[in-house]
């Protein structure tokens, strides 16, 4: 159905006589202006994700120690705490990382350790020290209990290298080291020291090989100062 107004002719402007015809167009240009925002910025996010590529997924790898030693080493009877080791660079992160060649330092692209490297050495050597059964308590930099002694350390790589590659088949070879000091407690007194250095062969280039390299280091390296740390303990003791 058709309406039709008549319109009588008046000498007053129009907008005195139908005040809320303006109001009504003023609304649909407002609704007009509202859509039309609102289109562009879907449009934009729609762009803007066709812009913005997608991230790629992250494989995250752990450091796990065995669940024994096979080194048998002599019991101590002193509590060893663990301080968490030092760490520059690239090293005090939890990124992987590669030396493609001499002086050079890379990282594994979409790869990651569970935790920053320091920590997760921390844990692996607390771990370690706790399977061994030399010590009654072995306890983290977190642990209020007073310790008999301490290890300080500074980790001086974690890397796999391609330095050493010629020789492995043209397989990486991780180079785990770190230097360690042994302090007595009560008089923070270093009783000894020592820099420890594993080469690791990997079985491949593939990041799954790399990794089980960096935990075979890892427990070697480990065990050494296990046998380390028990035999100076025994050595601090017979002295005082």
């Amino acid at each position: 159905m058709i309406c039709i107004k008549k319109h009588t002719p008046s000498k007053y402007p129009s907008v005195e006589h139908h005040p809320s015809g303006n109001l009504r167009r003023a609304r649909s240009i407002l609704a007009r202006g509202i859509c039309g925002g609102i289109l562009v910025g879907v449009a934009f996010i729609l762009s803007a994700c066709s812009i913005f590529p997608s991230r790629e997924p992250l494989t995250v790898y752990v450091l796990r120690p065995p669940s024994t030693l096979e080194t048998q080493v002599v019991k101590c009877a002193s509590t060893v705490q663990v301080h968490r080791p030092k760490a520059g660079g690239v090293l005090n992160s939890s990124k992987i990382v590669v030396m493609p060649a001499p002086q050079q330092l890379s990282v594994y692209k979409g790869v990651r350790w569970d935790e920053a490297l320091p920590r997760a050495v921390q844990d692996y050597l607390i771990e370690t020290l706790r399977s061994s059964a030399a010590f009654p308590v072995v306890i983290g930099t977190e642990s209020r209990i007073k310790a008999d002694f301490y290890l300080d350390s500074t980790m001086r790589s974690f890397q796999s290298s391609y330095v050493r590659a010629a020789e492995n088949g043209g397989n990486p070879v991780v180079e785990v080291e770190y230097t360690v000091q042994l302090v007595k407690a009560d008089t923070n007194t270093i009783v000894a020291q020592q820099n420890f250095l594993v080469l690791q062969p990997s079985a491949g280039t593939e990041v799954n090989a790399v990794v089980r390299a960096f935990n075979s280091a890892a427990a070697i390296l480990s065990a050494q100062v296990v046998e380390w740390t028990v035999t100076h303990i025994a050595q601090a003791k017979t002295e005082e």
